[in-house]
Parts: structure tokens; sequence; C-alpha cells
């Protein structure tokens, strides 16, 4: 007979079967102490029978024991296992394994659930679980012969056929619960990420943290189609970024895209270890490494190293600065990013306008509403997309409340607590035990810590109960200064004694430490915040920076004895004199990667005494400095050159001499003309600018030998290298000199001329303006700016290019931004201006929207006047002034056309202005209206009841203490101001008697010069 039919059978009444469990798995245990859980009646929190493994002493495990209807009755439910777990929970202390019992067959659905339940548990840091119908319990009972005589007595002359049948059951559950049991909890590295679920910004604008549900909610930055493609390529990539560039969403996004593929996303789990092992099946999979800056560089390596066509990997990386040059490193732009985030939000007003006004019910289309336009405008200068986010989504607010509620539960000193450790670490996972370190540090109890993390967790102030970190990094900067605003002056004190604690603490990474102090010094008010640091505080800091020999150890160090400036009396005598040596050995042998960081130091050093400066280069020494730059890889020698030109090395002629005499110039053009294509070609750019600014044939040389090497990445995509290119073609060849500081004797010599015309040469025009013409929104600035190069240095290629450029695809990229009239494609387009044919093409595309404009860019006024004409006709206006500026380089032009040939409309051109420009005169800092002069005359002259409008909006005060700057002030600043009291002196207002006074103030230079109040003829 088969055995399925001679199987043992479950007790015919569940207390039996709870006595049969207790038995069983005081075997299983070796625990003769397992009991049953109190008596019939009694609250078990879910737990029948537990114990202590033999093995895991110290820990309990429990079983719940649930009895069906006997042999034949009904499966157990998923429902009655959560229903049970819950109880469990509460089960005190706290388990650390689980067994859920049941006298019903073996259920695969139930199993799958226990399964999935237990996984998320693991990874979440909580107790396993387990289900046994009972099929398994008749396996484990075949491991415990006594446990079957003692319950079935009956069976004892089948014992032996009966265990010889059960012991052929596949599944050793015995020996797996013991080997399970060994590696307990033991959480798997990886973990699957599904993209299935979505939500909308929600989440992004209340700065909660975000995983695969909010990719497709946040739109995609430029970074994740760079990662995609170099994954592609080399199997890995790094994204590399400060805290906040949005590394994590993109590296989602990233992961997205392969998901869309076919591919397998799996992220690790846990990036404290130093073991990264990549997946051994044959599914292709892309694995995903968060926070990868807390590995050691070794272990990221080995797991680059050990990627395939179909074991992919990306990481991500938390920079003190955005300048990383690793191979296959990305940086996130994080302005370009924001800038992007923007632009594709007001796409979708609507649905952006839905989401926001959930969590900011200020915002809104109705009277009385903050314009969800406004708010986008000015959430869009913001430096990161966390901070677009805190902005768009009215942060402030959130923020506040948050650390008002954590002030009246009594919890606001452990959420700074965790601001503080959570930005020294750079990130670090947080458990209580650090808190209850450092909130001891500073005397303040934590016996109700438990209670008050909990609390914190249901604000949602922290992660969860076991990463015990505020939701985003730079979010914890804002809670401490409204924790610091609203502390008494005890509760301060006990703030600056952990931040005495966490400065003491050496396993605290300098950078973080940095990042600390700087944080600190931005969030009061007159970095109020910062006498909480006692200077003495920052000894243990002076030695490790004195110690500092790794690259992060000496960018740290860097970093943080610039930042003592802020915390010292006497920064250059008190800090700086006693690290002379230290920074000179640092720039003589710099580590990968902290030429910033080294060279910014120096800067400021320089800029207080240049002295102290050049005494710390010569320590150096220019030959030991040579010899690095000899040494140095491609991407090291342009992080060693931008250093030496943030240290002002260039400014001592004999310190220069000496280098250049030591410096292998062969070897430099070896190191140019074989630039590797994975190394940024920016970091080439500042090499050569380097040698150009101290021996400028040298330079230009480079830049020759550098041309062949880049070519064809220049071909490929012209914006992103002429952006690279811009120490180059901006500081070396003096040819794109946007704020032309290079003129006269300065400017560019012959010899720049031919480079840049060789330069120029690599680009057909045709080609190239099929790349142009391609440009994004986020590159319509590099083509604009590459087309001005050209304009600059081979006018006939400038010419072919923007003859064969397609005006409908820039059309098409512009798309809604006509309305608003705002964005780099304006320049793009007075690029066309000077060519015959370029500006009929550019009016031609004016006249195709001219219907959508609202606010004409004075650009756009220039190229096509008859369109302006016809704009203002219709009761549009021509943008003079825009956020608080006016226009008064291309304002006068503009003005004067409509004076020529449509005097007309010069009043509807001006009126809706006048306001605004009298706003701008009387801005307190002349700096605003320094260049008004020649608007000021023409407006007069062709508009003078426009004129006198204007003056009449004019806050007297305002004017009083701007026009007396402005009359103290520069020539072109005191022009404007003598004009502007010489037309108001007959005026009977209050502000004619501001004239009036200033003439007395100032007799000499409020006279306006004659020429200043001629006409201009006809």
């Amino acid at each position: 007979m088969d055995f399925l039919d001679l199987q043992i059978p479950p007790p015919s009444v569940w207390t039996k079967f709870e006595d049969l469990c207790r038995a069983l798995f005081a075997a299983i245990w070796n625990d003769q102490g397992t009991q049953k859980n109190g008596r019939t009646g009694q609250a078990q929190h879910g737990v029948d029978v537990f114990g202590q493994p033999e093995e895991l002493a110290g820990t309990f495990h429990g079983v719940q024991c649930k009895g069906k209807d006997g042999r034949y009755g009904a499966f157990a439910t998923s429902a009655e296992f959560d229903e049970e777990l819950a109880k469990a929970e509460k089960f005190s202390p706290q388990l650390a394994r689980w067994y859920f019992v049941t006298t019903a067959p073996n259920d695969a659905a139930l199993q799958k659930h226990a399964r999935e339940v237990s996984q998320r548990r693991i990874e979440h840091g909580l107790f396993r679980v387990d289900v046994f119908g009972w099929e398994s319990v008749q396996a484990l009972l075949a491991q415990h012969p006594e446990i079957i005589d003692e319950f079935y007595p009956e069976l004892g002359t089948r014992i032996p056929e009966i265990l010889r049948r059960l012991e052929s059951l596949p599944a050793k559950i015995e020996e797996a619960i013991r080997e399970t049991a060994t590696k307990q909890s033991r959480p798997s590295q990886w973990q699957s990420v599904d993209f299935e679920s979505e939500r909308d910004l929600g989440p992004a604008l209340m700065g909660r943290p975000l995983g695969a549900a909010d990719v497709k909610a946040c739109p995609e930055i430029p970074e994740a189609k760079l990662a995609h493609e170099e994954i592609e390529r080399a199997y890995s990539a790094r994204l590399v970024g400060i805290p906040g560039a949005g590394k994590s969403v993109c590296a989602l996004q990233t992961a997205r895209r392969m998901h869309d593929k076919g591919w397998r996303v799996v992220r690790c789990f846990g990036t404290s270890g130093n073991e990264l092992c990549l997946t051994t099946d044959d599914i292709p999979t892309l694995h995903v490494v968060d926070d990868a800056h807390l590995l050691s560089d070794e272990t990221i390596q080995l797991a680059e190293q050990a990627t395939t066509s179909t074991k992919w990997l990306l990481s991500t990386h938390t920079a003190a600065d955005d300048t990383d040059h690793s191979a296959g490193a990305i940086p996130i732009d994080t302005k370009r990013a924001v800038a992007h985030i923007a632009s594709e939000l007001r796409r979708n007003r609507d649905e952006t306008l839905r989401v926001v006004m959930r969590v900011d019910d200020r915002v809104g289309d109705d009277i009385g509403d903050e314009s969800i336009d406004n708010r986008l405008s000015a959430a869009e200068k913001a430096d990161f997309p966390w901070q677009f986010c805190f902005i768009l989504g009215g942060g402030w607010r959130r923020a506040k409340l948050a650390a008002q509620k954590a002030h009246s539960s009594g919890n606001d000193l452990v959420l700074a607590a965790t601001a503080i450790r959570q930005i020294a670490s750079r990130d670090a996972q947080c458990q209580k035990s650090h808190l209850e370190c450092l909130l001891s540090s500073a005397g303040v109890d934590t016996d109700a810590l438990d209670a008050q993390v909990a609390g914190l967790v249901r604000e949602r102030s922290l992660i969860s109960i076991d990463d015990l970190r505020c939701p985003h990094q730079r979010f914890t900067t804002v809670i401490l200064g409204r924790i610091l605003e609203g502390q008494s002056e005890d509760g301060r004190q006990a703030i600056g004694k952990m931040l005495r604690a966490v400065l003491r603490d050496s396993e605290m990474p300098l950078l973080g430490l940095f990042l600390l102090l700087r944080e600190l010094s931005s969030v009061g008010r007159g970095r109020r915040w910062t006498r909480l640091v006692k200077t003495n505080w920052l000894d243990p800091l002076f030695e490790r920076c004195r110690s500092a020999r790794t690259g992060p150890e000496v960018s740290g160090g860097a970093h943080l004895l610039n930042e003592f400036e802020t915390y010292t009396n006497d920064w250059l005598q008190d800090v700086i004199c006693d690290f002379k040596s230290v920074i000179a050995n640092w720039i003589a042998d710099p580590p990968e990667r902290t030429g910033y960081a080294i060279g910014h130091l120096l800067n400021v050093i320089n800029q207080k005494d240049e002295e102290t400066g050049r005494e710390i280069l010569n320590i150096a020494g220019a030959e030991r400095v040579a010899r690095a730059m000899n040494a140095a890889d491609p991407v090291h020698a342009g992080d060693i050159a931008n250093m030496l030109s943030l240290a002002w090395a260039g400014q001592d002629e004999k310190w220069v001499s000496s280098y250049l005499r030591a410096i292998d110039r062969d070897a430099c053009k070896v190191l140019v003309s074989n630039w590797p294509d994975d190394a940024y070609i920016s970091s080439a750019a500042e090499y050569c600018r380097h040698f150009v600014s101290m021996e400028e044939e040298f330079g230009l040389d480079l830049i020759e030998d550098l041309l062949p090497a880049i070519k064809d990445r220049m071909r490929a995509n012209p914006q992103r290298t002429f952006h690279e290119l811009d120490e180059i073609v901006w500081h070396s060849l003096k040819l794109f000199d946007p704020l032309e500081i290079y003129k006269g004797k300065d400017g560019p010599t012959k010899r720049m001329r031919v480079v840049g015309r060789k330069l120029c040469a690599i680009w057909n025009p045709k080609d190239l303006a099929s790349k142009l013409s391609k440009s994004s929104k986020r590159d319509f600035q590099s083509a604009t700016r590459l087309l001005h190069f050209l304009r600059n240095t081979s006018k006939s290629r400038f010419e072919a290019t923007v003859a064969a450029l397609d005006w409908d695809l820039i059309d098409e990229t512009i798309g809604d931004d006509w309305r608003t009239g705002k964005g780099e494609w304006v320049r793009l387009l007075g690029q066309t201006y000077s060519m015959d044919a370029g500006r009929k093409a550019a009016a031609n595309l004016i006249e195709r929207n001219l219907g959508t404009i609202v606010s004409m860019p004075t650009t756009l006024a220039i190229i096509a006047p008859e369109q302006a004409f016809r704009h203002v006709e219709s009761g549009g206006e021509i943008a003079l002034c825009y956020f608080e500026h006016f226009d008064w380089r291309l304002g006068p032009a503009v003005l004067a056309k409509f004076a020529d040939h449509r005097s007309d409309l010069v009043d509807s051109l001006l009126k809706p202005h006048e306001e605004k420009c009298g706003h701008v005169l009387t801005r307190q800092s002349p700096s605003f209206y320094n260049d008004a002069l020649l608007f000021l005359r023409i407006h007069w002259q062709v508009a003078n009841g426009s004129f006198e409008r204007m003056l009449g909006s004019i806050d007297p005060d305002k004017a009083r203490l701007s026009w007396s700057n402005a009359l103290r002030g520069k020539k072109a600043e005191r022009d404007v101001g003598a004009y502007l009291v010489e037309r108001t002196l007959d005026r009977s207002d209050a502000l004619g008697r501001v004239a009036r006074e200033l003439r007395a103030q100032f007799p000499a230079s409020s006279i306006a010069q004659a020429s200043h109040l001629k006409q201009f003829e006809e």
C-alpha cells in the first residue's frame, strides 16, 4: 500500500495537537524548557508554544498551533496567517523566529504567501516566519521517533516501516531548520525591484524616500540615459553627485529602462560589508547598489570587474563635490536636472497643479491662491532636485511643523541627534545604539528612546525603526535649523555637546564633518549657531587633518581647514600657519580627486594673504609638483592642473620658471595626443589652459596635439563636447568671450585664431547643423555658444552651418516656450541676426508662432520688427523688463525701432513697463541700472509723457538712497544718477524735492554732462 494512504493522522483534538507541537519543537530545539504559552482563554499574542533553541541561546522562537477539523479539514488561509502574525509581534520578549503550524494539508498558496512575507520582514530586520502543514509536521516527526511513540503508541509495531517511509520524503525539514537557525536573519544581499505599481509626484514633494513606484512620476533626468548607454557599452557605471543630487531616483530610472527591455532588476540590501557578489543564475540582471560610497573602492571595483554581458552593475556614490573622474563615473548636473524637471512639469501643468494642491492648499488658480506658475518659477531657481521638490511642495511649512511636533512631544533632541549624525556620517545607517551614545554624551535621558523613535517614525521624520535617518539628508539641515530656533538655551547647549561628541568621533569621515560644520554655519542668520562649537573642540580635527593621507582624507582635510575660518578668530595665524608644511605636501603629492579641495583652500589663503600662499607653494617646491604632474595619468593630471590654477601658481614668475624647467614636455604631448575616450574632455581642457597661462605657445601646442584625439567625440556630440571645451575656447583661445574680458592687448593673438580655426575645421557645417537642430532645450545654450564661437572664428563655417539648420526641428523643441518667451532658444535665434539668411529664417519662425507669444523677448523684437509691431498693436507686450531686471542693453534698440517706424505704438510699448522701470531705478544698488543712460535719453525724447509717468511712480525715499549711492559710485552709475537728478529738478512733487536735495549734497557729480542732455538727431 502507498505510504500516503498510511500517513500519521493529526490529533483528534486541538489541545492534543498543541501538546504534540510542544514536544516536537522541544526536541528540535533541544530545549526541555519549551513551554505552552499561558492557558486556554488567556491572550497568547499569536504564540502557543515558545522556547530557546540550544544553538541560539538567548533568543526565543514561537509556534502558533492552528488545528483544522481533523485530517480532512479546511485549509488555513493567508488572512489567518497575517492575523496571528500581527499578534505574535506583541509577544515579549521579541521573537527571533515564528512558525505557523497547522493540521491542514500543505498549501502551496499559503506557503508562497509566507515566503514573501518572511522575505520582506528579513529585509526590514524583523523576525523570520514559516508555515508548516501536516505533511511537513510528519517529516519532522520522522526525525524524532520518541515523539511518535509518545503520541501514537498504536503505531508502535509499524514504526520501523513508517520511519523508512517518512525518511524517504524529499524535504529534510529539521535539517533546514537547524541550518537556517544558525544563519538566522541573515538577509539576502539582493532584493528584486518591482516597477509594476506607480505613485504620483506626491511622495517626492513631501520629501519621502522614493522607490521604484515613483520612477514614472519623476521626470527622467538626462544622466539616466547616459548611465544606460554607459552600462550597455561597459557593463557597469557609477552615478556620482553631492547629497540630494537625485542619484537614487536616477539609478531607478536607468533600471526602469532595462526592466522595460525584459531584464531583471535587483537592488543591494545593506552596503556596509566588504563583499559584493553578483547573482550567478542565467537570467540577464541589472544589479543596483545605492550608497556605494559606504563600501570600499576595492569592493566596488571587484564587483565591476565581475560584470558580464548579462550581469550589469550600476552604483551610486555620494561625493563632497561633483567632481569625480573615475572611469564610468557620471556626475549628476543638478542645475540641469532641476531645469529639466521644471520643464517637464510645466508640460503637464494640470496634473502638476493637482498634486501640488494636495500637499499645499495655498496653491491654486483661484483669486487669492498662489499661482502654480509662480511656485514653479521659484522652484526652478533651486540648486538641487530635492530643493526643487521642497520649494514646489511648500516643504518649509512641513519642516517647521515637523520641528514643532518633535518639540511638543519631547522628541526634538532625538531628531537633532539624528540630523547631526546623518550629516557627519555622510548618510550612513543609524541604529538605536548610535543615538543612545550621542544623546548620553549630552546628558540627555534615553530611558524613553524607544517611544521617542517610534513617535518620530510615525510622523515620518525618521524613515523606520530599523533605519533611524531623516527621509532626506539635505532635509536634516532644515530640521536642525528649525530645532535650534525653537530650543531653550539649555537645549541648544545639549545640541552643542552632541556636536562636540561627533567632532571627536574618529569614525566620522572628515568630509562628513566638513559638511556638518558648513551646514551649521548656513542654517542661522549671521552664522549664529557656530557659537555652539567651541574652538578647542576642533583640536582632534586638526590632528586628523595633519595625518590625512588618502584621497578622501586629504579632500576632507582641505575642506575642513577652509571651513575653520568660520570657527576661529585669526584663521591665518591660528590655523594656516601651523599647516603650511601639511598643505605644501598635499600640493607636492596630491592624491587623486583632491585637486579642487586643495586648490580652493590655497585660493582662499591667497585672497587673505598672497605672501602666505606663495610661501606654501615654495615649500611644496616647483620641481616636486612638476614630478607629480609628469607621473600623473590623464585625469589626475587635469586635477593637478585645476589645483594649480586655483592656487594662483602662475602668479610667481620664479616658481613658474622652475616648474616649467622640470616639466617633461614630450610626456605632456604624448598625454594629450592619446587622451582616453573614457576621460572627460574638460580635464584635458583644464590641463591645456594651465600651460597656456604659464607658457602660451607651449599650451597652444598642446591644444593642437589634443584635437585629433577628441575629434570623434566632438563630431558625435558637438553640444556636450563644446561645453567641456569651455576652458580652451574661452580662457585659452579667447575666441568665445561672453563677458568681454579679453579685449585690446589681452585679446586673442594670431596664433590663437589659427588654433581656433583648426578646432572649427573638425566639424562639417551640414553635419554640425543637423546635430544642432536636434538640440534639446537643455542643449540650446551650448548650441548658442558654439555658434558664437564659430562666428568669431570662422565666418564662412558659421554661415554655412546656420544656412543648413532645420528650423522645423528647432521650432518643435521650443514648443510651449514660445508662450513665455523664456529659454536659451531666444539667444540661439539671436545668433542668426548677423546674416540675412539666418535673420529671415528666424523671422519666419517668429511669424509662425506670433499668435502663441504672450511676452515677446527684446531679441525677437530686433530680429523681426514687423512682427513686434503687430504683436504690440494686438495688445501684446515686449519684455523690456523681466524679474525686476530691465533690458538696458537691447531696450534702446527696440524703443528706437518703434519710434522710427511706428511712433503711434510707442506709448503702448512703454506703458506696461513704466512702474517696473521706476522700481528698478530705485534699487538700493545702482548696479541694477548703471547701463540705463541710453534708454532713458531715448525714452525722454520720444515719449516724454511716458517718461514723466515713470518718474511719478518712483518712491522718493528709495530714490534718495539709491541715487545717492549712484552719485558716489563708478562713472557709469554717476552718469545715470546725474541724468535722473537733472530730469527731476523741476518737478513740484516730493521726488523733485529729493532731486534738489541731491543737487545740494552732490554739487559736482549731480550735474549731467551736456552731451547727455542733447537730443538725438532724427
